[in-house]
């Protein structure tokens, strides 16, 4: 198999990621069925002003994902042949653990460029107004697809969901404000 097609077998396996991520949110945990991520995802919620701690929630999920890429390149290899698997394989990790690192960048810093401020008030408006809403953590086109975006030109973050950077910007920053506690 060619370099390129390696490459295009790992760019769909971290493509694939998102759209995973984004149907875990939704499906399992924002879903009615218990599952041990769905009780840690809610206490996030609980906790959204706390920075998320990514080599914690990866080495917490480390055995379930494990689990899921071990089947994964079992029913695969034999249909796409073990080099297509592994390289899909690989990029569905390296694609995990950047939506993982980039969902934390939202709860630890605030946003550079539009494109985050845009982003940053996406995620915020399914924590702080509408969990039923927006579920791509990282990235919104399932949620256009599905037709669950939302796009505030504002959100506003009740007092103990406000995260440190927002907080050192003075409660107000990028359409992301802090309610006035009454």
């Amino acid at each position: 198999m060619s370099l390129l097609r390696t490459i295009g077998w790992a760019s769909t396996g971290f493509a694939a990621a998102h759209v995973l991520e984004s149907a875990w949110h939704r499906f399992t945990a924002h879903g009615k069925r218990p599952d041990p991520t769905r009780t840690g995802h809610l206490e996030h919620h609980r906790k959204a002003a706390d920075p998320v701690d990514v080599p914690s929630e990866i080495r917490d999920n480390a055995a379930r994902v494990g689990k899921t890429l071990l089947g994964l390149n079992l029913v695969l290899a034999p249909l796409l042949g073990l080099r297509r698997t592994v390289a899909f394989s690989v990029g569905l990790t390296a694609g995990l653990v950047a939506v993982n690192y980039y969902h934390a960048r939202m709860h630890r810093r605030a946003p550079r460029g539009r494109y985050e401020e845009w982003m940053w008030r996406f995620h915020w408006h399914h924590h702080a107004a509408d969990a039923r809403v927006n579920f791509g953590l990282t990235n919104p086109l399932l949620d256009f697809a599905l037709g669950t975006a939302v796009v505030p030109a504002e959100v506003t973050l009740h007092p103990n969901l406000v995260p440190a950077w927002l907080r050192a910007a003075g409660g107000s920053f990028a359409g992301i404000r802090t309610a006035s506690p009454t």
